[in-house]
């Protein structure tokens, strides 16, 4: 398995695929299982195992060359990529471990996280304009 860190780690492609079981798992959508991972320092990842592709022919060095443009991009919307691991069958992706990341978990954390679910939703175009904006009631037809 080729292991690519994009900067000095201090573990290693067992410790990482010893991390990769069904109770580490803390998401999973359309493109893999994303698993928080401990490290043997205390440090903690995140490792994104991809789902496989069913166009197998797709080159092996457009993903290397799009790891390595991700591997170098620094912005502070953007989880930091560490490294990657990958074999013919299996790709790993190694990212900063953020907690409580996902926008909905950042709003629940929230002092204003009643405020923010108990309005309702909609556009004030579609909205009887002094009905809900401001939560007064008005009769108008």
């Amino acid at each position: 398995m080729d292991f690519i860190p994009f900067q000095k780690l201090n573990f290693s492609i067992d410790n990482i695929l010893d991390c990769l079981r069904d109770e580490n798992v803390i998401g999973k959508g359309c493109s893999g299982v994303v698993y928080k991972a401990e490290m043997p320092s205390g440090e903690l990842i995140a490792v994104k195992k991809l789902w496989k592709t069913k166009r197998e022919e797709e080159p092996v060095d457009s993903f290397a060359a799009e790891i390595q443009i991700l591997g170098h991009i620094r912005h502070r919307n953007i989880v930091k990529l560490l490294g990657y691991c990958s074999n013919r069958s299996v790709k790993l992706l190694l990212y900063n471990y953020i907690p409580n990341d996902f926008g909905l978990a950042k709003l629940m954390n929230s002092p204003n996280y009643h405020q923010a679910i108990s309005r309702v939703a909609g556009s004030y175009g579609y909205i009887a304009p002094g009905k809900y904006a401001y939560s007064s009631y008005s009769l108008m037809f």
